[in-house]
């Protein structure tokens, strides 16, 4: 079994495709295995969906989590067979402050004489299908940026020159960037701590994967493998991802890292819509070149049986 994708996202958290427009193209690919892992959301009913379309599939779901020791976020992949509820408190506790966040910065622009409401949020949420929860920074540049009135107040801040939608989110919405606390301001981390994560695994017998460390870690490397075993014993992480846009170098970091510590390895292409790709998404069952279909096999199968 080759033909897997175990990381893909839908309009329950931040992707562009329903349920069924995701289970359609995976027929259509002859996918195996499909496994939904939206942001801090579980889709009971997806694991139904994808059987009546003669698909396997589990439970699943991708959290946001945070190393506060090292002031790192981590996304991690969660897969079980049943999630025990428990897990209901920890997902309404992220979104709840997610949303919350997002209502603090709308406030916050208003008070810098930005055109933007609580309505934009529900609005943009109902166009995309997506809950308000789910909506992101971008979303809210988004809405700045698309409103008329507020280019006025953005090539002020840019020293009179216009810019486009991704510079503008760069520059005034990326932590760590020049402009970032120009008119945004820094809330309280809503994730989760790592040490939770080690509850879920234990709770639900789950595997807990790092998702594309390729992305997450980028060029530190070294980072990545001297951390990992702070990982494996504070969240109790026993799964690592090869995500479809590995390098080659990351794919046998990955592979060693995996094998020295006896953790699985999970795949793929953290898709946000279908047909779309960029450096850091794949398209749906997008296949990394630099992986053998054998290996996959192998990998999966591990997985399979843990489960």
């Amino acid at each position: 079994m080759n033909k897997i994708d175990m990381h893909f996202h839908s309009t329950s958290s931040d992707g562009k495709n329903t349920h069924e427009e995701i289970l359609e193209q995976a027929k259509k690919k002859g996918l195996e295995f499909i496994a939904l892992t939206d942001h801090d959301n579980i889709s009971w009913d997806f694991q139904q969906k994808a059987e009546d379309f003669g698909i396997q599939s589990t439970q699943s779901l991708e959290i946001s989590a945070r190393n506060y020791e090292h002031e790192k976020s981590l996304h991690i992949t969660c897969y079980a067979n049943s999630f025990a509820d428990d897990i209901f408190e920890l997902l309404d506790g992220v979104k709840n402050a997610r949303k919350n966040n997002l209502e603090i910065q709308v406030d916050v622009l208003q008070k810098h004489w930005f055109n933007i409401s609580l309505w934009d949020l529900e609005h943009i949420s109902q166009t995309m299908q997506r809950p308000t929860e789910a909506l992101n920074k971008f979303d809210i540049a988004r809405i700045l940026y698309e409103n008329p009135e507020n280019k006025k107040r953005w090539i002020d801040l840019n020293n009179g020159q216009d810019i486009w939608l991704v510079e503008f989110y760069l520059q005034y919405f990326k932590r760590n960037w020049e402009n970032f606390e120009t008119f945004w301001i820094i809330v309280p981390e809503y994730e989760p701590s790592l040490d939770v994560c080690k509850t879920i695994q234990e709770t639900n017998k789950a595997i807990l994967s790092i998702a594309h460390p390729n992305v997450t870690f980028k060029d530190d490397m070294q980072g990545f493998l001297d951390n990992i075993e702070y990982y494996i014993k504070t969240a109790w992480i026993n799964a690592l991802e090869i995500n479809s846009k590995a390098t080659i170098e990351w794919i046998e970091i990955v592979k060693k890292t995996a094998e020295k510590h006896g953790l699985f390895i999970t795949f793929w292409s953290d898709n946000h819509w279908i047909w779309d790709t960029d450096n850091k998404h794949s398209d749906f069952w997008e296949l990394n070149p630099n992986i053998s279909e054998k290996f996959i096999e192998k990998e999966f199968e591990k997985y399979r049986n843990f489960l």
